[in-house]
């Protein structure tokens, strides 16, 4: 025991569920999750927002300030720095916040009548010992940490709540044996539904619920210069919303949800990987996007109600015996939501600076999966980025989208690519949506929607009152260039009995093709930047339009024009509307559509499991689902005003960053909208099928499974597919897509042969082979009689044409080779003395090219 302290404890030490048991230990408060559907209405189910239980209290009286001095420490951060790291501590009222999309409520922070008594007299014992709100004019918002103390030793637990310098510190135990060793720190046994959580967060969501701020600890080497609780981080004067009515500490309104820190891998906030499959010929470039992984040792908690069931399911199913700590935070707090996996919708702040929080170093990593001890998770890739292309894992995909109304199972019992049911296997209740317009109690009142129509919006409202189903409408845009494709759209929708789709006509020709077509449509006239209106031009003006929507209160399923649809969405429940964006994927598996893990490699360097990061294929900004929620309106804000000013952007490039990569001061209101990704199954690209869903046995043909809708965006043709489509699933011409190829052209066109996949794998094809050495040692040579060609011996290409890569193809005995450097070509020759003689064959066209010679001149 420490000089002068004291020591109590709440309850005998000799059964776990002598308090537990009793209804004095735990707290039972409500939150609501909310979901609105053509078939059901708008409505909610309650429940609670904690199942853990306080088992035991030990206080440790007099702890506060034993190395501080003046009011706490001064900060260290530069000027600099605090900018950088501030630009979310206003509440939501700072000049970069365009609409309420940025402020959160906090809890009312009052406590049940079953909440624990120890516990409240504990933390009203601390506050009373640590109430050193000195230095004139500063207030620091209500906030205690959380040493994690399952994988600390008692005396490492000590040393780092005397590093924090401030009494207001638990450490959490949900082990009674390790909470007695417990003599030096305050501390709690907490008890919950199950004994495979974490008691630190347990302990966290009852404190959180509170009203209390929470800093969950779990690195043991941590130090700090001062008390954090009194550092910049909850400087209350920086948070500046205004006091919340149940207690003058806590801010009415914050943020964010949780603050984290994550490895600084993928240029710290995320980072567009492209890749380049030569076997698409035309559309062989596409997007992916690398995540940093999160840093478990290290959560701060606002107490918001998303943040309070996050750490409820952490709680319960954070397993911090195990490892792979660092893999679970980041699956659910940094990717996407997908088929029947739940997120909670909270949102994230990425910690930046370490001074931030008095710290001296930034946190270390948790605990994560090592590709040696767990190969199980199967999605471990490094190298090159292309590693990925060869990918074809569909059994989880494929098991939902299938489903099985009949199954014992909760998970698939659905009919197919219908949204599953919440269960708590499968992730925290999503938070509840911040609707525009609120949805009135009485079900049948519709006199308050839409709103807000003044400012030249009258218009769109009276075409909404017509067309919309219970605030929904799928919107299409176009302008007069793709009237052809237009009404190959309206047909899939006619065929589909899809009602309640509109067409914003960007100009007025397409306007009157409407009016001939007896198509509801909406006349905005816009430009891009440029003064293009081919199909990227056209595509980015989307965003300004769906302000307008979101601003009256409709909840857009926005899909291109190049979409035949099958299903309707809407009536069929195949969209879940519990996040503010969900939307369709360029991936086409379980792996590059829902995510895996990846480390970028030099050549010569071995897999670390510390330098892994997240990877994922872009979400499409051709179809998607937008909720009018105030989020969703930030994010359309800032996409509009992009695409107006950033001339050579990519809208697709855009809406991937502006929705997935962490925010910062130059960005604030990045992945502030929850984000959700529909099934590839359901809702395809033209990848997906033309490549792996016509030759897959359970998906294929038409009359085993229909999927809601296939976008041809990854081929040129795009009509004369979409035709084969309606032939094939609308009017019952068997194989009628089959005559396309899996890549660019017809069937009947020239497949390009798989390429090895990195220069590891290209070197190794280059020195097996007679015919590659022989090329490599030449060096040089010309293409139809054009110089500057060089085959170097590591597989690149320069060309006059530009670079690219060459090597052996696989499966070829050395005898094939290839060279792509835009154009993809593929070459047999013979060796003549120092010379080599070749021909290439250009896929998917077949167009030759009779004489390629390496003779080194």
């Amino acid at each position: 025991e420490s000089s002068g302290g004291s020591i109590s404890r709440s309850s005998d030490d000799n059964d776990d569920d002598s308090n537990s048991s009793s209804g004095n230990n735990s707290d039972a408060i409500e939150s609501e999750r909310c979901v609105a559907s053509i078939r059901d209405g708008y409505s909610c189910e309650k429940f609670s927002l904690t199942s853990a239980k306080i088992v035991d209290v030990f206080h440790h009286a007099n702890r506060a300030n034993t190395r501080a001095n003046a009011w706490g420490g001064t900060s260290k951060c530069s000027k600099t720095q605090t900018e950088e790291d501030g630009y979310l501590d206003d509440g939501g009222n700072g000049n970069k916040m365009v609409t309420e999309g940025m402020k959160i409520e906090t809890v009312g922070g009052e406590t049940s009548s079953s909440s624990s008594n120890a516990l409240n007299k504990a933390l009203e014992k601390m506050f009373e010992e640590d109430s050193s709100d000195v230095g004139e004019g500063l207030k620091y918002q209500k906030a205690v940490i959380v040493i994690d103390g399952t994988q600390m030793s008692a005396n490492e637990a000590s040393r780092l709540a005397d590093s924090t310098q401030t009494s207001a510190v638990f450490v959490a135990y949900g082990n009674r044996e390790k909470f007695k060793e417990q003599q030096h720190v305050s501390s709690v046994l907490v008890k919950g539904e199950n004994d495979t959580g974490s008691p630190a967060h347990q302990l966290a969501s009852m404190l959180l619920l509170r009203g209390y701020a929470v800093l969950v600890l779990a690195d043991k080497s941590a130090d700090f210069t001062a008390n954090p609780l009194k550092s910049d981080a909850f400087s209350f004067t920086t948070i500046g919303s205004g006091a919340n009515r149940h207690d003058d500490k806590m801010p009415a309104r914050v943020a964010f949800d949780i603050e984290l820190a994550t490895d600084t891998t993928c240029r710290a906030s995320g980072q567009i990987i492209g890749i380049g499959d030569k076997s698409m010929g035309w559309s062989q470039y596409a997007q992916s996007i690398c995540l940093p992984m999160a840093r478990s040792s290290f959560m701060r908690f606002n107490p918001t109600l998303a943040a309070i069931e996050l750490c409820r399911y952490f709680g319960e199913h954070l397993d911090i015996e195990r490892i792979g700590v660092d893999d679970r935070v980041t699956e659910q707090v940094i990717m996407p939501a997908y088929d029947n996996t739940f997120k909670s919708g909270a949102r994230l702040k990425p910690f930046r600076h370490a001074c931030r929080y008095n710290m001296k170093q930034s946190p270390s990593r948790g605990s994560r999966y090592a590709p040696s001890e767990d190969m199980s998770r199967g999605d471990e890739l490094s190298g090159d980025p292309n590693a990925i292309i060869p990918s074809q894992k569909f059994e989880n995909g494929r098991l939902f989208a299938l489903g099985d109304e009949h199954s014992d199972d909760i998970i698939n019992k659905h009919k197919q690519c219908e949204r599953s049911t919440w269960s708590e296997g499968s992730g925290p209740h999503p938070r509840k949506l911040r609707y525009i317009v609120p949805w009135p109690k009485n079900h049948e009142d519709g006199s308050s929607w839409p709103a807000n129509c003044e400012d030249g919006l009258d218009k769109l409202c009276e075409v909404v009152k017509q067309v919309a189903i219970n605030r929904e409408v799928l919107v299409g845009v176009s302008n007069k260039n793709i009237f052809h494709m237009l009404q190959l759209w309206i047909e899939g929708l006619q065929k589909t009995e899809i009602t309640n789709y509109m067409i914003v006509a960007l100009d007025e020709e397409t306007a009157r093709w409407c009016e001939q077509h007896n198509a509801p449509y909406y006349l905005r006239s816009l430009t891009s930047i440029t003064g293009s209106t081919d199909n990227h031009a056209t595509s980015g003006l989307k965003f300004e339009i769906l302000k307008e929507f979101i601003k009256i209160g409709v909840n857009v399923l926005l899909s291109d024009v190049d979409i035949v649809w099958m299903r309707d969405p809407f009536k069929n429940d195949l969209l879940y509307r519990d996040v503010d964006v969900e939307g369709m994927s360029d991936g086409w598996d379980d792996r590059t559509t829902y995510g895996f893990r990846w480390k970028s490699l030099a050549r010569g360097q071995q897999v670390s499991a510390d330098e892994l990061t997240y990877r994922m294929f872009v979400k499409n900004s051709g179809l998607f689902f937008t909720q009018a929620t105030h989020e969703s309106l930030q994010m359309m804000t800032v996409l509009a005003d992009r695409m107006n000013t950033e001339r050579s952007t990519w809208d697709q490039t855009a809406y991937n960053e502006e929705h997935t990569f962490f925010s910062d001061k130059r960005t604030p209101s990045r992945n502030s909208a929850s984000s959700r990704i529909m099934n590839f199954a359901c809702f395809c690209n033209s990848k997906y099928v033309f490549k792996y869903m016509r030759y897959d046995e359970k998906l294929y043909p038409e009359e085993r499974f229909h999927p809601a809708s296939i976008h041809v965006n990854y081929h040129p043709e795009k009509p004369q597919r979409m035709l084969d489509i309606i032939k094939q699933y609308w009017k019952g011409e068997k194989g009628a897509i089959e005559r396309w190829n899996g890549g660019e052209g017809l069937s009947s066109a020239v497949q390009c042969k798989p390429r090895p996949v990195g220069e590891i794998e290209r070197t190794k094809g280059i020195e097996s082979s007679e015919l590659a050495k022989h090329v490599a040692n030449a060096h040089t040579g010309k293409w139809g009689g054009v110089g500057g060609i060089e085959w170097k011996e590591n597989g690149d290409l320069v060309t006059p044409w530009g670079e690219g890569t060459w090597g052996v193809i696989p499966g070829s005995d050395g005898k094939e080779l290839f060279m792509d450097w835009g154009p993809t070509h593929e070459l047999t020759g013979r060796i003549e003395g120092g010379s080599v003689i070749m021909q290439s064959k250009r896929c998917p066209d077949g167009d030759l090219v009779p004489t390629v010679v390496a003779d080194g001149l």
